[in-house]
């Protein structure tokens, strides 16, 4: 009979060790699962009003209220108290209603505790649009007053304040 001879020279299989790329995997997932949770978006909040009915509604003094028109997108009337006719125009530019805002807490707010009575009250008319009402609140946030209302006009103060800004240039 024949024999047969065997070599000792065995070719082996190669092997790649995966153990670091399973370690990278964990690595970029562990990475992706903390940067998402940790960095939340922040935005301007808005407190909304309860859509329950009240008995009694909250008061406001005259002189502690600042009327806002905002008739169309270049002009704001401003006024306080009730006084439609002692009003002014504005506009939107930092020399516009951030000079008029801070104007009036340097006239107006000079006793302790004077500013958190301040109360603005944003009238927006049809023909304004929604980047002028973003444009407003961010002003009231640059003056650092911290109460504003977003309501409608009556015709009467939409009326002469539209009469009066189409005088102004």
């Amino acid at each position: 009979m024949a024999q047969l001879h065997h070599s000792n020279n065995k070719v082996k299989n190669p092997s790649v060790d995966l153990t670091p790329m399973v370690d990278l995997g964990f690595l970029l997932i562990s990475f992706f699962v903390f940067t998402t949770t940790i960095f939340q978006p922040v935005s301007l909040g808005i407190i909304m009003p309860d859509e329950q009915p009240t008995t009694m509604p909250s008061l406001l003094a005259e002189q502690d209220a600042i009327h806002l028109i905002l008739i169309n997108t270049d002009t704001i009337y401003m006024y306080t108290g009730q006084n439609y006719a002692g009003g002014f125009c504005t506009n939107y530019a930092p020399d516009g209603l951030r000079k008029q805002l801070s104007l009036y807490k340097t006239q107006h707010c000079n006793k302790p505790g004077s500013l958190e009575k301040k109360c603005i009250l944003i009238k927006p008319s049809a023909n304004a649009n929604l980047g002028n009402i973003v444009d407003v609140l961010d002003e009231i946030k640059i003056a650092g007053i911290k109460k504003y209302v977003l309501m409608e006009s009556n015709a009467t103060e939409l009326n002469v304040a539209s009469s009066l800004a189409a005088i102004v240039p």
